[in-house]
């Protein structure tokens, strides 16, 4: 009977283990949320004398793949809470313990962070994160050690 209530259980764990990890791929594509979209339809501006002059405009996904092609960023991508720092959007890459985000360069989170300060995460008083590196609106986070590889290679995007 112990073996019958020992085998019992241990197909129980086995099928919730393979349950809990999935088969199921991770869109690593962002979801804009209304907010965001609005965001754009601003940004989206007709060409003037002023802009036409200016740089395109860039996106953190164009962020993201100017890393990867410089080899700085590893392991797996994950999506992160972005509007818990004041962050438009943002994702994380663990092997390379960095975390990547977007912010409004006129928030209170950004200035916050331009000046060398930090911003508390929301919900967990106590807790906060200051920049490793700032490029325009795109904010560099670790709690751990970067690469000096990685940092260089966030702050020369877009020049």
């Amino acid at each position: 009977m112990k073996k019958k209530l020992l085998t019992l259980f241990m197909a129980l764990t086995l099928s919730v283990s393979i349950v809990a990890c999935g088969g199921e791929k991770q869109d690593d594509t962002p979801k804009k949320t209304p907010k965001q979209e609005e965001h754009q339809k601003e940004v989206e501006t007709p060409p003037t004398e002023e802009n036409t002059n200016a740089k395109t405009e860039t996106s953190l996904e164009d962020l993201e793949k100017y890393l990867l092609e410089k080899g700085v960023l590893a392991g797996s991508k994950t999506q992160t809470a972005a509007e818990m720092i004041g962050a438009k959007a943002g994702f994380k890459y663990q092997d390379s313990n960095a975390e990547i985000y977007e912010y409004d360069m006129n928030s209170d989170a950004y200035k916050s962070l331009i000046s060398g300060g930090s911003v508390e995460i929301e919900g967990m008083s106590g807790y906060s994160v200051s920049a490793k590196a700032i490029n325009k609106q795109y904010v560099l986070i670790s709690s751990e050690n970067l690469s000096q590889e990685l940092i260089n290679a966030f702050n020369s995007y877009g020049k």
